[in-house]
Parts: structure tokens; C-alpha cells; sequence
């Protein structure tokens, strides 16, 4: 492409010349030709003329995702006019900013789109599906003329981003600005007519010109598809292979969510609009793909700077590389000169024409941000954006982002300024004071603060966030809330942003009420997880609490594997609470699957690997050292805490709890580095001293029913004996299918590394087989790497596992053998034990009479249920179980009741 030559519409006339037959555009099974787009661009081009619509204008479009949207934009630029695309879902008073400040007198759009409009206010709506003029059966002898003024210096678009002052600012963006960035994107990519690119981002978001022209003035196919599709990562990948997509942009969060592969003919992913983990490039830059990290704010057309990421293994974020082709980079420090080699400074960015024209109507912001060049006395008409974004240069040639220097930030693609919420929250008549910030007090999980000083006591967040709301969009409502007394100010009394307080637990304005079934209790752990909160309520609103549309992808995504049925993004945003999304589930026919220790089981077409299976286990009741995990989290009886078996997790607990009283509360102790990189305890004692500090913590001093299967159930013993030791009380203490307290010789690493392959395999619902089996000889039993791609070959472990997690796992795995062998009860325990054991597994209740010290055999309860070890925890075994357990748990609670 020659950037110089023609506007972007020309060169998109002269592919449909070229080859009129060629598919432009897909959407949704329905194909448009070149010459079909050509033709009906060309009719609206026509009927905008006749508008009044003139070389320069800017025409509004709003309009959803589909064939119409690229025919419209295409439309405006063959008129010769600029459009500005109006999200139809944002405020009505937005919509009505954008719709004054370009003067618009038109907006294409369409009849069922109406309604979301703001009344026309000197402008007039075209819509695309009603006016005759736009029928296919109009006379198309004159549909191919184009506006014979336009040029590399005519405007193309202007596209509004967050404005300090809370009024958004419109960026101009010229022909050859746009065309210098579409010349070296197809260099890039090596992008041609036999390309198929998908068209993921957002209209509002520039990235979409990128993917928009970028097929169009090369001749390749588009592909489109419904917001729907788009949020569903299972639809979304259905969508890439079956289109047969060629290049994807989208950004890191979908990315997090989408599975990798395989994509046979996936050739270019461009990762942009935030900062990724190198654990990201790990997973996509494979199958001969190229992997881009891109960066450019919306005033330098789109993007400046591209790295390709090599083929190694990713540690840490990449770099965003090196300058595109006619774009010169500088890096300056406070003084305006060049900072040294690998000392951060501001972005200045120029070169020739890829630069914006400046923001419409705001001269005086247009001369603050484009100004001279500094370094280029020799052409004054040379410009550069401050980008206010801080950058240094690495010792190897390539950009570095930092962050930001002023108050604008970046979170999920999009650009914010925190003024512009601070003055919408201002102008609100409870609020005296407001400071917005972007935290990260979770790594990975930035969120947007308010800090808000109150006219009065009693100002309801839900009316604040109202607010906010009916003036901007979704994403930029403050996610936590903080009422302050005065807002801490620095010496010089400017806002002292480094003592405004970490926010506790976002909480709404009800009373918080606890998840009071099972599923609740799962859907709960799970807003919990995507959204990094302690605690969520049965009636906590999803959105309310923060949640986003890319969490609610991961949430939706994630519930759909726990349960084993199709819960959607719709489903979240028509049931955004805990209680209401937990029926809409219950009546899809969601069960919570019991075959599986360790994590929930998961359909082979799910796309969030190792990531969405564990939301549930990963909530905590607090913050680390905490092990306590929280299944059903009432307090109307003594609460029934289930210790880890030797996998390290809780998950199998959580059917069973389904099965026992209502009101009974259920927790779980889960293993320490089961989930993070904190190091596995390998000694009983240390496991169950780390435990009651956890109980004590959450949940008091109240007696507890100690519960455990297998492992689970010495390490309670080991509980219970050393709460007797303090003086204190246990209500009961319930063994399932757990061996005698007595020390065994340590098995060697091979076999460990066997055991834990036998295990997973029993756990998935396969027969357990021998170690030697399942490990595939020594070879096999010494490798990990190994031992996992055979058991994923042998379909004994969950696709979604991948390497880095069934290591940790094993880790884990391996402290609780060593743990467990290495144990040896030191004193009697004089409480009642109730002995559950699996009717195929030896009976154990000798070992535990002579090893933990039981004077009275009759103290001993015991119980048999049918099936394995493992199969226990599955129907019909598992109704039995809950039976046997029932009886515990109402002794106990009858027990409280009389104390």
C-alpha cells in the first residue's frame, strides 16, 4: 500500500474493481461481495450528497456489529465526509455531547436502533433498512462516484476518548494517517486477498479501523460476528476455525480466556490495548504463528510501535518493541531532553503525517498535546503527541512501558481519565468531594476506585453509581467505593494519592446475606474469584460488586464447566445476583459434578484452561496464610470443617454438602500451595497446626465437627488431638476411609510420581490402575513432564490441566505422602470418633484403636458405605455417606443446643 497515494475508500473502489466477486465481509453465515459493498456504499454515498452531506462533514454512525456497520463507514468516506461512530448502548447525554460537538446533521443507523437515540436535535436519522433510496433495486448508474475533493489531508473519523475536564474529547484522524498505519500493519502481517481477519474490537475502540480496512484495502475477507459470539470464548473459537481465520486482534483479557488452539490456518495474533503476561506469549506463539505486543494512542493513528515476540520462553511482559515505519520516537525526561538509554521518560511521538490533526473544537488541548517538534529544527511543521505515557528505552533497542505520568489510565483496552469521573461524581448534590484512582491491590486484578467525601451521613453507593452511569459508560463506573472524613492531602495541599486507603471488601447497601444452598454457595466462591473480593452475599449483584463484561465472560465460562451446563454472559447480565443466576442454573439442569478430586469436570470444548475450573477453590475467606475455604457458609450449627485428602483440595466436599441439612454450615481446609507458589508443608503436624490458625481466625473458638477422607482424616485426628491437648472442644470427629496414625516407610520419588498419576486417574472416574501403568515404567515415574503427557494422552486427566498446574499439584501431592508416612500419633484422643469406611477398602478401625491411644473401643463409631476409596464420592455411595455423615452432624448439633 502506498500511503501517499489515495484516500482509504479509493483503494477499497479499486479491489471491488479488481475483483468484484471476492468476499469482503462474513457475518453470521451471510456473505457480502466486494462489489456488493462498492454498490451499496456507493448508493449511501449518493444519498448523503443529497442530504446536503459535503466534503469534510462529519456523519454520525450507530450502528451494532454485522454488514451494515462496514457499509455505512465505507458510505461516509465516498461521500467525502469523516464519520464518528455513536455507541448506541452509551448515556443518552454522551450520545447528545458527540452528536453537537461534530455538528453532525446525519446519522446512518437503523429503524430498530431508533429508540436508543437521543431526540434529533438539528440532525436527521438515516436509516439504512427503510430509506427507499437505499434499496437494492435503485438504479445503481451513478452508486460508484466518489468525492472527487478527498485527499491524504481530508479527514477520515473522529473518534471520542475520555477528557479530563468530564467532557470527552473528538480526535481527528486524516486520510494518510490512517493509510501510513494500514501500510505498515499489511507489511507486518504480510496481509493479502487471501487473508481472512476477524473484526473483534469494539467500533469506539480504533483498533477496529485497523481490522476494518486493513482486509478492505487489501482485498481480504472480514469477519464479523455478534457480540454473543464475540463473549463467548467456546463461540469465539468455533467462530476463528470455522471462518478460517488468518489474524486476530483482541486484547489480553480475551485472550486469558480463548483457548490457543488449534487453529490450522492461524497465522498473526496481535495482542494490544494493555499490558500481558509473558505466560500469554507462551501459549499463543506457537504453530508457526507470529505474535505482536502493539502500542499507540488514538492521536497517532491507531499504533506506533510493534514487537514481535520470539519464539522463546516468556518469564515477564514483552516489550512494545520499535518504531513502525515514517514514526520517530522520543523519550525525554522532565527537562525535555533525550533521557539516557534505559532511564524512563514521556513518549513524545512524531514523524511524517502519523500524527492526529489535534482534538475537534479544543484548540487550546490541541497546542498543549501536538506540539513542535524539538528535535527537528529544520521542518517547522513537524509535530509531535505528548503522550503522557512513561517509556524508557532497554539496552537492546526496544520500548519499554511503564504506566502513566498524569492521571489517565488504561484497564481493559480502554483509555480513562479519572477527572472526568471525579467531575461527574462532583456535580452530584451528596458528594463534597470526590478522588478516582486505578489500584491493583490484587496482582492482575486493577480496578477503579472512588474515594468520596459526603455531604451527609447515609449517601447510598448504589445512588452514586446511578449517577456516574446515566453519564458515562459502563466501564467507567468505580468498581469500590470509600466514603473518607477529608481527603488526605500532601504538603504542598495537593491530593495525596499515596495515602488514600486500600478499599475493604466492595459491599452494596443491603445487608449482606449468605449463600444459603449449595450452588449458591459455588456461584458465590465464584463471583468471589473473577472478581477478587473475601465475601459475596446471596443477593450481591455481580455488576454491582464491579464485574465487567470480560468477567462476566470468565464467570459465565467458568460456571459452565463447574455445572456442566450452558451458562451464558447472557445469563449473568438477566440474573446478575448470587441467589437468581444460582435458580437460572438449577433450571438449566446444573449439577455439581462429584467425579473429579481436585477440580470440577469440564467439557472438552471449554476455552478457559486451568483458569475458570478453579475459581471456586481459589476464593479464600481471607487474605493468606488463610487455608479455610468456605462451601456453605451459614452459623446455625456447629460448623462442619472437611480437611484436604492427599490431592490438597476441598473440591470433592462440595457435592456432599448438597446432600446434608440445609442449615448445616460446610467448610474446607484446603492444602497450602495448592494454588500459589507458597511452599507445601510435608509434616501432619505443621499441616494441622496451620489449620486451626485458620479455623480460630474465621471462625472462632465455636467446637467444630473435624471431618477428613483419607489423608484428610489423620491430619483432623491430628487437629482434634491437639485442640484436646489446649483444653478445648471437639463436637465430633468424622474419618472417612482414612488409614491408621501410624508411620510407614517413605516411598522413593518414582513412586510418588506413580501414585499421583494412579490417583488422578481414580479421580477422573477410570479404574485406578497400577502405578507401573499408569506411569509407563521408570522412565516415566522419574519425569513429570513425562508422566503428564501420558496421562493427557490416555484422556485420565482434564484437557484444561496444563503442565505448570499438574506440577504445583504434584508438589503438593508429594508433601502429603511425605507427611502422611512420616506420621505418628504421640498421644490418645479421648473424644468419640465416628469411622467411615469404603465397603471394598481394608477395614482400618483395629489400626486406629491401637495407634490413637481409643481405651474404649465403643467410643468408636463405625459405618460402611458401598464402594472404592474413590467411588464413595460419587451416587449411590455418596447418599450413603451423607446419610452416615447426617447422624454426626445433628448428634452435634443436638450436643450445642443442650451445652
Amino acid at each position: 500500500l502506498d500511503y501517499r497515494r489515495e484516500p482509504v475508500h479509493v483503494v477499497i473502489a479499486e479491489q471491488a474493481l479488481r475483483d468484484p466477486a471476492a468476499v469482503a465481509a462474513t457475518f453470521e453465515g451471510e456473505q457480502m461481495s466486494y462489489g456488493t459493498l462498492d454498490r451499496r456504499a456507493g448508493r449511501l454515498a449518493r444519498r448523503l450528497r443529497a442530504l446536503g452531506v459535503g466534503h469534510q462533514d462529519v456523519v454520525a454512525v450507530s450502528l451494532d456489529r454485522g454488514l451494515d456497520a462496514i457499509v455505512a463507514l465505507v458510505g461516509v468516506l465516498k461521500a467525502g465526509a469523516a464519520f464518528a461512530v455513536v455507541d448506541p448502548t452509551i448515556p443518552t447525554r454522551r450520545q447528545q455531547f458527540i452528536l453537537g460537538d461534530t455538528a453532525t446533521g446525519v446519522v446512518v443507523t437503523r429503524s430498530d436502533l431508533l429508540a436508543s437515540l437521543p431526540e434529533p436535535e438539528g440532525w436527521a436519522p438515516l436509516c439504512l433498512d427503510t430509506d427507499p433510496s437505499l434499496a437494492a433495486s435503485v438504479d445503481t448508474a451513478d452508486a460508484d462516484v466518489i468525492d472527487e475533493w478527498a485527499t491524504g489531508d481530508s479527514l477520515a473519523y473522529v473518534l471520542y476518548t475520555s477528557g479530563t475536564t468530564g467532557t470527552p474529547k473528538g480526535v481527528l484522524i486524516e486520510h494518510r494517517a490512517l493509510m501510513l498505519f494500514l501500510a505498515s500493519f499489511t507489511q507486518q502481517f504480510e496481509l493479502g486477498p487471501h487473508d481472512r481477519l476477524l473484526q473483534y474490537a469494539s467500533l469506539v475502540f480504533d483498533l477496529s479501523e485497523a481490522e476494518i480496512f486493513a482486509a478492505l484495502t487489501n482485498g481480504a475477507t472480514l469477519v464479523l460476528g455478534s457480540a454473543d459470539t464475540l463473549l463467548s470464548p467456546e463461540a469465539l473459537a468455533t467462530l476463528i476455525r470455522d471462518e478460517q481465520v488468518t489474524y486476530v486482534g483482541a486484547p489480553p483479557a480475551m485472550l486469558e480466556l480463548l483457548e490457543a488452539g488449534p487453529y490450522p490456518e492461524l497465522r498473526g495474533v496481535l495482542g494490544a490495548g494493555e499490558a500481558f503476561s509473558g505466560e500469554l506469549v507462551n501459549r499463543w506463539n506457537v504453530d508457526g504463528r507470529r505474535f505482536y505486543n502493539g502500542y499507540g494512542p488514538t492521536e497517532t493513528a491507531i499504533g506506533c510501535v510493534a514487537y514481535e515476540c520470539e519464539r522463546v520462553e516468556w518469564r515477564s511482559s514483552p516489550p512494545i518493541g520499535t518504531p513502525l515505519p515514517h514514526r520517530r520516537l522520543y523519550v525525554v525526561d522532565r527537562w525535555g531532553a533525550i533521557a539516557p538509554t534505559g532511564v524512563p521518560g514521556e513518549l513524545l511521538i512524531g514523524g511524517d503525517e502519523g500524527v492526529a490533526r489535534g482534538y475537534l473544537n479544543q484548540p487550546a488541548l490541541t497546542a498543549e498535546r501536538f506540539v513542535p517538534d524539538p528535535f527537528r529544527p529544520d521542518a517547522p511543521d513537524a509535530r509531535v503527541y505528548r503522550s503522557g505515557d512513561l517509556v524508557r528505552w532497554s539496552h537492546d533497542g526496544q520500548l519499554e512501558f511503564i504506566g502513566r505520568i498524569d492521571n489517565q489510565v488504561k484497564l481493559r483496552g480502554l483509555r480513562i481519565e479519572l477527572e472526568e469521573i471525579e467531575a461527574v461524581l462532583a456535580a452530584h448534590p451528596d458528594v463534597g468531594r470526590a478522588v478516582v484512582a486505578l489500584r491493583e491491590d490484587t496482582p492482575g486484578k486493577p480496578q477503579i476506585v472512588a474515594y468520596v467525601v459526603a455531604q451527609r451521613p447515609g449517601v447510598a453507593v448504589a445512588d452514586l453509581r446511578t449517577h456516574v452511569g446515566s453519564e458515562l459508560p459502563a466501564y467507567m463506573i468505580p468498581s469500590a467505593w470509600v466514603f473518607l472524613d477529608a481527603v488526605p492531602l500532601s504538603i504542598a495541599g495537593k491530593v495525596d494519592r499515596r495515602a488514600l486507603p486500600v478499599p475493604e471488601v466492595v459491599t452494596t447497601d443491603q445487608v449482606t446475606l449468605a449463600p444459603r444452598t449449595p450452588t449458591e454457595a459455588i456461584v458465590a466462591s465464584a463471583f468471589a474469584g473473577v472478581l477478587g473480593l473475601d465475601a459475596v452475599g446471596a443477593t450481591d449483584s455481580f455488576f454491582e460488586l464491579g464485574g465487567t463484561s470480560l468477567q462476566a465472560i470468565r464467570l459465565a465460562s467458568g460456571l459452565s464447566d463447574v455445572f456442566q451446563v450452558g451458562v451464558t454472559v447472557r445469563s449473568v447480565y438477566g440474573a446478575p445476583t448470587v441467589d437468581a443466576l444460582a435458580t437460572t442454573i438449577a433450571g438449566l439442569g446444573g449439577t455439581i459434578p462429584t467425579d473429579r478430586d481436585g477440580a470440577p469436570s469440564t467439557s472438552s470444548a471449554s476455552s478457559v484452561p486451568a483458569r475458570a475450573p478453579q475459581i471456586m477453590s481459589r476464593h479464600r475467606l481471607s487474605t493468606a496464610p488463610s487455608t479455610l475455604v468456605a462451601i456453605r457458609a451459614v452459623r446455625t450449627r456447629p460448623p462442619l470443617v472437611w480437611v484436604h485428602p492427599v490431592s490438597g483440595s476441598v473440591f470433592p466436599y462440595v457435592g456432599l454438602a448438597r446432600l446434608l441439612p440445609e442449615d448445616q454450615p460446610v467448610h474446607g481446609l484446603e492444602a497450602p500451595g495448592l494454588h500459589d507458589s507458597e511452599t507445601p508443608l510435608a509434616r501432619v503436624e505443621d499441616l494441622a497446626s496451620r489449620h486451626l490458625a485458620a479455623l480460630e481466625q474465621h471462625l472462632g473458638t465455636v467446637p467444630c465437627i473435624l471431618a477428613g477422607w483419607s489423608m484428610g482424616g489423620v491430619v483432623a485426628f491430628e487437629m482434634a488431638r491437639q485442640l484436646v491437648a489446649e483444653g478445648r472442644t471437639v463436637a465430633q470427629l468424622v474419618l472417612v476411609d482414612s488409614p491408621a496414625p501410624t508411620a510407614s516407610p517413605v516411598p522413593a520419588d518414582a513412586e510418588i510420581l506413580a501414585g499421583y498419576g494412579a490417583h488422578l486417574a481414580a479421580s477422573s472416574g477410570h479404574e485406578a490402575p497400577e502405578p507401573g501403568e499408569v506411569a509407563g515404567g521408570d522412565a516415566g515415574t522419574r519425569d513429570v513432564a513425562a508422566l503428564f503427557e501420558r496421562l493427557r494422552g490416555a484422556e485420565h486427566i482434564p484437557a484444561e490441566l496444563d503442565l505448570a498446574t499438574f506440577e504445583r499439584r504434584f508438589a503438593v501431592f508429594r508433601a502429603n505422602v511425605l507427611a502422611l508416612h512420616g506420621y505418628q500419633a504421640t498421644g490418645p484422643y479421648a473424644g468419640d470418633i465416628t469411622l467411615v469406611r469404603a465397603a471394598e477398602s481394608p477395614d482400618a478401625s483395629a489400626g486406629w484403636i491401637e495407634h490413637a491411644g481409643i481405651a474404649d473401643p465403643a467410643t468408636l463409631r463405625r459405618a460402611t458405605v458401598p464402594g472404592t476409596h474413590y467411588s464413595i464420592w460419587a451416587e449411590p455411595g455418596l447418599s450413603d455417606l451423607a446419610l452416615s455423615l447426617t447422624t454426626s452432624v445433628d448428634a452435634a448439633h443436638a450436643a450445642s443446643t443442650l451445652s
